[in-house]
Formats: C-alpha cells, structure tokens, sequence
C-alpha cells in the first residue's frame, strides 16, 4: 500500500507545482527510517515502532478508507498521510546529548525521585538500584550490573514517552537541527509544517482536541488539505497496529530483564488470533491465559470503539467530501480468557447472586417501595435513548442549546415499551395524592358490592405517567388494553417555559402548594424545597449527576444536596423573574415583585415595583399598598393577646386613621402576604422605631432623633438572653450608656443579636456585659438553672474599644460605663 499511494502522489504532482510534495517525500523516506531505528536505543523494551509500523499504519488507513476513496484524496493529503505516519513517532527518537542534559536536569531528578517513593511503581525494581544524592543520580552499587544499564533506560523511556508527540510536532514544525530533513523545506510554506506537526502531535490527545484542528487548509496549487481528516484516519491506523509481531524477541533478548508492563504488552499482541479491517466492519477476537493481559486487551478495544464511535458521531466535520461515505462499523471486539467467558468491558469475571434474594433484600431496606418505581424507570430510560437517538441523528446540524428548541421539537423518533403488569384484585390499602385525577373517578366509580375489581393500582400508574408526561418535552401515548389513555401533543409541549445554562435547571411558576422538584422531568416524589414567600415554582434539574442528587430509590434530594441546590434554585429564580418580569401579567408582576424585593439577591430591585399596585381591605375600603406607605407617618405593629385566647383569632386587622395618618396592624396567631411583605421593606419608609415589649408593640415612624427604648425594655431583653441561654449577646444601647455603643457592622462569629434589628432597621447596639452561666452539671444541656454572670475583662474592653461607634471614646470610658449599667441592675438580675 506504501507503493500504491507514493504512486498516486506521484501520477497527481507529476509537471505540477505540487511536484515538491513527492520530491519532498523521496528525501524523506530515506533519511526517517534510519531516525525510527535509533527509537530501540531508549525504548529497546517497547513494540516496534520503526519504519514496519508506519507501514502498518498507512495499510490500515487503506484498508479503512478503501483504495477507491484513497483516489479522491488531495495530493497533498496524500503525503500528509505518508508523513504523519511516518513522522508521528519521531520524538521517540532521543540523541545521546539529550540524555546527558536529561539526567542532570531537575525535572528528571524529581520525576525519577517520584518512581523511588513509589513502591508499587513498575519501574521501581529498576530505579531502587540508584539514589539521588545533592540533586545527581548515583550508583548504590560499585560493581558493574546490566540491571543497572537496563534500568536507567526504562526510566529515561518512561520520562520521554509522554512527550514524545510534542516532541515530534516540535522537531517537525521547527526543521530541528537534530534532524536534517533536506533543504526542500524553503519551497514548501512552514504553514504546512505547523499544521502537519499538529497532527503529528494529536496522536495521544484527546478526541476533542484533534476536533480542534483545522477541517481544511489552503494547500499547494489549488488543492486544499484536510488535517483534522488526516489526523482521525492517523490515530485509527495507529491503534488497530495490534497483530502479534509488534515486539521484537531479538530486542528483548539484549535485555537482562523485562519489565513486566512490557510482557503483559507483548502477551497482548500475542493474544490476537482473528483479526478483520475493511470497509465494512472492524473485528478482533483476542484469546488470553491472563486476567491482566486480557484487562489489558480489553482496555485497547475501548479506546479503538471510542476512537471510531467519536469519529462516527462527527464524521461530517471530519472528512473531506460526503462521496467517501462512512466508516467501517464496530464489529466484535472479543476477549476470551481461558477458563472464563469472554470479557466484552461490561463482562468480566465475577461472582453471581441469587437475583430474586438480592431484590427481596433491597425491598427490605425500604429502597423499592412501589411497582411504580421501576416504571419510572423505564420511562426515564425511554426518554434517555430518544435523547441519543435525536443526538446521533441531527445533533451536528440543528440547534438544540436549549431544551425546548423548535429544531428539538421537531423531530417523533421514540422508544415502545409492552409489559404486562399484575395487581390484586381488591387491594389492601391505597391513599390518593391531590394530583391524581384518575384514581379520584377510579374511586367514585367503583362500587364495593357489584364490582368483582378495583383497578385503583392501575389508575395511581397511569396518573404517575401522566404527570411525567406533562413534564417532558417528548410526549408520551400510554395504551390500557389497546385503549389510549394518555396521549400527549408535542406541539402543546412547554412544561417549563425557562432554562438557564448557567444552572442548567428548568423553572416555571406553579399553584400554591409548594415548590415541587424535578430531576430529568420526573417528579422527586417525596421532597419540597423550603416554601417561599409569595411564589411556588417548579424546578426541572438537568445538569448534574443522579448519584450527587437523588437517594439511592430516586425519591428524595440528597441531603448532602440539599444546600446546593436551594442556593441555585434562588439564583435560578432571580434569573427567571427578572428576565421575564415585562412577560408576566399583572397578577403575577405582583407577586414576583414581592419575591424579588423580600429576599434581595444583590440586583437593583428598586424597577420591579408592582408590588405597589397590591391592594389590601381596610373596614370595607380598599387601598394600593404603595399609595398607603406613602401616605401614613406613623405605623403600629402589635399582638393582642387577649383577642386571641378569646376568640382564637388567625386573620389579620388593620386599622387605618386617614386624619392622622396612622397604620395599625394586628397580626394575630399567623402573618398573612401584606404584612410579611410590609415587614420586609419598613426600612425604606421609616426610620424610627419605639420598642414596647410588655404590650408586645412597635410603632414605627417616618422622622425624629433616637429610637425610644427603656431600662425595662432592656431588662426583658436580659431576661431574654438568660431564657435562650445565650453566652454572650449584642443588646440595644440606651443613650445613657453611649459610650459602649458599636459600630453596626461590629462582628463575632457566634455573636447573638438581641432586638437590634427590627424589620430592617439598625438599633445603636452594645456588648451585653452578661454571660449566661450554667451551674449545674447535670443539666448542660437545658441549663434549667442558668444565671447571668458579669463578666467584663481586658478582653472584652479591647474588643469594644476595637469596635466603638465613638473614635473619641476611650477605655477607660468604656469600663466606667460598663461599672454604670452594672449598679443601675443591682437587684434585677439576681
């Protein structure tokens, strides 16, 4: 095959400009093969990889490309093909002044330190016969050992192996003086050279590294070159050079030992006794007396499946003209280990169990509790193989960057699923969720005395369906004994009407009854988010893996999740509501104003003020929430007590003195959406607050000086810190003991905070000087008997000094202070 494409290159070049191509390559066909040979003097344990490998390669290229697409390549294709095959391995090739820099530079002294604290290393039976002293390799033995001639070259491979690809892209694109590959390089442009060291190099890299190299390149004359083509067809020539002459036994027997690695590998190639490559297909059967041998084998067949798997996927942004057609598919890759079954990398040797115990323990443990679970399953996995299916077929040509694009949209591929499925005639017990409609009729229909059946089993599936219908972007026709029962429209297709690609998760507003969370458009049956204020949402997680988010029975979130996705479900709605806010109708503006004002996520919330339009009923009168705000100078926020142990009152009631222009507001047992919203922004309207804690009062206005707090307001707030059994707390600061006030942004970690923020107003604070003691040992933990203790020492004076709201005040101002609010309690804290 060599013969045959030097012939073609010759025939398309012959009284042309490409001419230099073929004169080119005649230079280099003489002068590489001496270049491969010296490979054997660092690499003399590994497969040959002279001048029969990279005709192995260029044949293997034949075979899978076929002579008569071979004949549609480009000139200068063709002798990309001749001399990436021959070129790609030429880093391997290592000059002795090489080697004499390598072993006294620091990358090798630390990469042959890393082999020696490795015990388990292959390569350290060899590199233990040394030692690194002052930064040089030494010998630990003064007699001379070929162990030791042997095994300074295993490591000096070891060291160059990963790089040798670079290194033949550095050599070829730079005319490396190590090297002389003529003087024909001046009339071919170093463009062509740079691009050929690139595939040269891509030999080792990632599939999607080589999908970053060029499709096509200006060549010589009007021809165009193809190196991402090129590269593909290198690295599938590369790996199917597996038959079993790879190793030279006159080579290894210069050798005192071998490693291990290096017979398992020779073992491997040994292994192979059919082998097939044409057109068509690709077929390798591989016969093993070794486990290790036959993993490794089995390792090998991976990569070529995935090589040409890949390159299946993408073979319209690969090859050069559609005329060539497909690759050969993917045949049997066999490995057949002796006294076992084959191994095809799902199955290996193992040990089995009793199937229907294994299922019966895992239904103990609580993780099957319904037939409908593994229906769920099977649903999911229909859904996944649609996915791949569309994927593989039209995935390079259409736009499927978000989940309900049109190109997705367009395309009724699926997946048919029969089973038969067995129920009790009358069931035990049953319970129905709010959201299963066919088993409410199912109920009301079934009579107790007449019918010898009741199919409520049946209706919670086909219910359970319907709902993972509703929810997918493919839609779902579920048969009952050929009667259709769900037959869902595409075109009607829109369960979630947002998805962010920065989360990857789907959202759309939902009915008052909590959050509920999808994974993969099925419904997590068992788990809620925390409920938020104002708005419910449906959350579809598309993006990270099962085992992160789901339970082992898929029915719940994770609870090592858990925070994660809270934190990305605020982040999701933020981006939701404020992208689509001028989509929404007023009803809803309303109340995604409200979400977005209340939790605040660090946006400019101060446009998405619908909220202002909510209307609440005051004695038979309604008014705009954003007008009343305006309006009132004074508002009172109190709890009675009384009304509420008689008549056990829930709802709110608002009192409102349009003369005066006082706000009142009995809350009652339970907040209700205005007053949970009122609280949230008080702080944008007042400024002042009276603190009445007897009456269970705060009034709120609009001007004056000081907030309005007394010495008893400040002993129930003592009291308070002893009941809640908080050491240490941050109080409100009267202005009798300014002195002591904080900064407001003064912090500690596990600092309380004590009444010094009502509804987003800052209270001027102070360091408690108490400490809330337990005495009784006994009871640590509910601390029954705790006291307050005062304790003010030089710690906590600097600590306040640190972080006094007065630059003038002094410590001595502080402790004097301190001695002031602990003689106006003498008798009140004992």
């Amino acid at each position: 095959m060599l013969r045959y494409i030097e012939n073609l290159l010759y025939e398309k070049t012959k009284n042309t400009q490409s001419q230099i191509l073929y004169t080119q390559w005649n230079y280099d066909k003489k002068i590489i093969p001496e270049i491969l040979q010296t490979i054997s003097n660092v690499f003399p344990h590994y497969s040959l990889h002279d001048e029969t490998h990279s005709i192995t390669i260029i044949n293997n290229i034949v075979r899978v490309l076929g002579k008569e697409n071979i004949e549609k390549l480009s000139a200068i294709d063709l002798w990309l093909i001749l001399e990436a095959s021959y070129k790609h391995d030429i880093g391997m090739a290592i000059s002795a002044h090489e080697i004499q820099v390598a072993l006294k530079s620091k990358d090798f002294i630390a990469f042959f330190n890393d082999i020696l604290r490795d015990e388990k290393h292959s390569l350290y039976e060899f590199a233990s016969q040394f030692k690194i002293k002052n930064e040089k390799i030494k010998y630990k033995k003064k007699h001379l050992d070929l162990k030791l001639h042997d095994g300074i070259k295993f490591v000096l491979a070891e060291y160059y192996r990963s790089q040798h690809s670079k290194r033949s892209k550095e050599i070829i694109e730079s005319n490396s003086q190590k090297f002389d590959f003529g003087n024909n390089k001046t009339l071919i442009p170093k463009r062509i050279f740079k691009f050929l060291g690139d595939i040269c190099d891509s030999h080792t890299k990632r599939f999607e590294d080589v999908m970053k190299l060029s499709y096509s390149e200006v060549g010589i004359d009007t021809e165009d070159a193809h190196p991402r083509f090129i590269a593909c067809m290198l690295r599938i020539g590369d790996l199917l050079d597996l038959d079993n002459n790879r190793f030279s036994d006159v080579m290894l027997g210069t050798l005192y030992k071998i490693p291990l690695d290096t017979i398992r590998h020779k073992d491997k190639h040994l292994a192979i006794e059919s082998f097939r490559v044409d057109r068509k297909i690709v077929e390798i059967i591989a016969r093993c007396n070794d486990y290790e041998v036959a993993n490794i084998v089995q390792h090998w067949f991976n990569y070529l499946n995935d090589e040409i798997s890949n390159q299946m996927i993408k073979w319209n942004e690969i090859v050069p003209s559609k005329e060539f057609g497909y690759l050969p598919t993917i045949g049997d890759l066999r490995v057949e280990l002796k006294r076992y079954n084959f191994i095809d990398g799902k199955n290996k040797p193992q040990f089995k169990i009793d199937t229907e115990k294994a299922f019966a323990l895992l239904q103990g443990a609580g993780i099957y509790e319904n037939a409908y679970q593994s229906i769920r399953e099977i649903l999911q996995n229909a859904i996944d193989a649609t996915l791949v299916r569309i994927w593989l077929e039209h995935g390079e040509n259409k736009d499927f960057s978000v989940p309900n694009s049109q190109d997705f949209l367009e395309k009724k591929v699926g997946t048919k699923i029969i089973f038969f499925y067995k129920t009790k005639k009358m069931p035990d017990r049953y319970s129905i969720p709010s959201d299963h409609k066919l088993m409410k009729i199912t109920k009301i229909l079934f009579d107790p005395i007449i019918d010898k059946s009741f199919d409520i089993e049946i209706a919670s599936i086909i219910d359970k369906a319907s709902i993972t219908s509703s929810k997918s972007y493919i839609p779902l026709t579920l048969s009952l004994n050929k009667k259709i029962m769900i037959d869902s429209k595409i075109e009607s297709k829109q369960p979630f009407n947002y998805f962010s690609k920065k989360q990857s998760m789907e959202i759309s507003l939902a009915t008052p009854y909590g959050t509920k969370v999808f994974y993969k458009n099925q419904f997590v049956d068992k788990d809620k988010l925390p409920i938020f204020e104002f708005l419910n949402f449906n959350i579809n997680i598309l993006g990270d893996d099962a085992s992160e988010v789901l339970t082992i029975d898929r029915n719940s979130i994770r609870d090592e999740y858990r925070e994660k996705l809270t934190k990305k479900v605020f982040d999701l709605a933020f981006e939701y509501l404020t992208k689509r806010y001028n989509e929404f109708v007023d009803s809803q503006k309303i109340f995604a104003s409200m979400f977005l004002n209340f939790y605040y996520n660090k946006i400019k919330v101060e446009k998405y003020d619908a909220w202002k339009k909510y209307e609440i009923e005051i004695e038979g009168k309604k008014y705009k929430l954003g007008d009343l705000l305006n309006k009132i100078t004074k508002l009172e926020i109190i709890k009675n007590d009384e009304k509420i142990q008689i008549q056990n009152r829930h709802d709110t009631i608002y009192t409102y003195d349009e003369k005066n222009k006082e706000l009142t507001i009995d809350i009652g047992v339970h907040s209700n959406i205005a007053t949970t919203f009122i609280s949230s922004i008080l702080s944008k309207y007042f400024i002042v607050v009276e603190f009445d804690m007897k009456n269970y009062k705060k009034t709120f206005y609009k001007s004056g000086k000081k907030h309005i707090f007394t010495s008893e307001d400040i002993q129930k707030i003592l009291n308070k810190q002893n009941r809640l059994n908080y050491s240490r707390t941050k109080i409100p600061c009267l202005d009798k003991y300014k002195k002591l006030r904080l900064k407001d942004n003064a912090h500690r970690v596990w600092l309380k905070e004590l009444d010094i923020n009502i509804y987003g107003i800052k209270i001027p604070s102070m360091l408690s000087p108490y400490f809330s003691k337990c005495e009784d040992k006994d009871y640590m933990f509910l601390c029954r008997d705790a006291k307050l203790e005062y304790r003010v020492n030089d710690k906590v004076i600097k600590w306040v000094y640190k972080n006094r709201y007065d630059r003038a005040t002094t410590k001595e101002d502080i402790k004097s202070t301190y001695e002031q609010f602990k003689a106006d309690f003498p008798k009140k804290l004992e």
